[in-house]
């Protein structure tokens, strides 16, 4: 049988931290999972089954590409401020089928253009990602490597290069449901329950499953309001949803005013 892991790359004293307190969650919802980290720490302690030294860190995103040296056949990569509420067998299910990559696609990142990949061809989130362990998906991330380098200065992120790599390999991916990639950092949907939850602070993640997990309906989650909203919202929703538009609807109503005092007293006007 394939054997299965999850590796972490943390480079620096905070992500190594967030690392640990992941790595904990994801013992609770898996708890025969091992996990692997790639890490610049000389001495490490902690529930880890293999330490992968690195070296030479850069301290950038450029790390995280030594997710490649994973030690399990089939890999699933978690960066640092994720929360794993439940367990990935399905996903690795994924890997053992054949795919050889799966990503999260973003309801972002077209608006730019990228030469030699069509703008019908998404951009995936970095932050959860699966892999196979084979020669295709080694070439794969020497050309994410080098489109990465190639981009920088002008591009300081690691999706962009991402797409272009997974574009040309021709490597068969597939795409995962929000429900795997769960960002509270914009409006983002889900129809079942939660898997994984990704963004900061890590400590308030369980909260926003709960919050989003109350019916397992189309649901949306929209950060500026901190409200699910659905077509079968729950008395409590609802309340909750007529709470925060009405003080967002006041808060902007009074901006107006609240600008003409600053512009009064020299203080720094609020945007729009």
């Amino acid at each position: 049988m394939p054997t299965r892991g999850v590796i972490y790359v943390a480079t620096g004293p905070r992500y190594l931290e967030e690392a640990a307190v992941s790595r904990a969650q994801l013992r609770r919802s898996n708890p025969a999972l091992p996990a692997a980290l790639v890490t610049d720490a000389a001495h490490i302690s902690g529930d880890w089954q293999e330490i992968i030294p690195l070296p030479k860190p850069t301290h950038s995103l450029r790390d995280k590409l030594q997710m490649r040296h994973s030690p399990w056949d089939c890999t699933i990569f978690l960066d640092t401020d994720t929360y794993v509420a439940a367990p990935l067998d399905l996903l690795f299910d994924l890997l053992d089928d054949g795919f050889d990559l799966l990503g999260h696609q973003l309801f972002e990142g077209h608006d730019y253009q990228l030469e030699g990949v069509p703008d019908a061809f998404p951009e995936f989130n970095t932050g959860v990602i699966g892999f196979r362990r084979d020669e295709a998906v080694q070439r794969f991330f020497d050309a994410w490597t080098t489109w990465y380098d190639r981009y920088l200065p002008a591009v300081k992120c690691d999706q962009r290069s991402f797409r272009k790599a997974v574009y040309e390999s021709r490597l068969r991916h597939s795409v995962l449901t929000p429900e795997y990639n769960f960002r509270p950092l914009a409006t983002n949907f889900a129809i079942t329950d939660l898997r994984i939850l990704h963004g900061r602070p890590f400590a308030d993640l369980p909260q926003l499953k709960a919050l989003m997990d109350v019916k397992l309906v189309h649901r949306a989650y929209v950060p500026r309001l901190r409200c699910v909203v659905s077509d079968m919202m729950t008395p409590g929703q609802a309340w909750r949803l007529w709470r925060a538009a009405t003080f967002e609807l006041v808060k902007t109503g009074t901006r107006p005013l609240r600008n003409r005092v600053r512009r009064l007293f020299g203080r720094p006007v609020l945007k729009s």
